[in-house]
């Protein structure tokens, strides 16, 4: 399982300004290990855990390869500045 620290947080970092909300994302795990782990999941549609200690969401996806379509996908049609962050709608 890996972590990786995605969003708007990232984009105030590299701006040299203090996240105020950061967002993460998992790669490598299944919901099985996330809940094994004391997460809590809280996402329907899509799978978004809650840390077990510090409550902060952190977003299921299946592989790296999703966030950078998605990151190109967005960068593309302009809506957001994703392609740096990984965060994409």
């Amino acid at each position: 399982m890996k972590i990786y620290q995605v969003g708007g947080s990232v984009r105030d970092e590299i701006m040299g300004r203090t996240p105020h909300d950061i967002d993460y994302c998992v790669v490598g795990s299944t919901i099985d290990e996330m809940l094994s782990l004391g997460y809590q999941q809280v996402g329907k549609d899509f799978p978004v855990f809650l840390h077990p200690e510090t409550k902060q969401e952190y977003a299921k996806k299946s592989t790296v390869k999703d966030i950078i379509i998605k990151a190109l996908r967005s960068a593309l049609l302009g809506s957001s500045p994703c392609l740096i962050t990984g965060a994409c709608p």
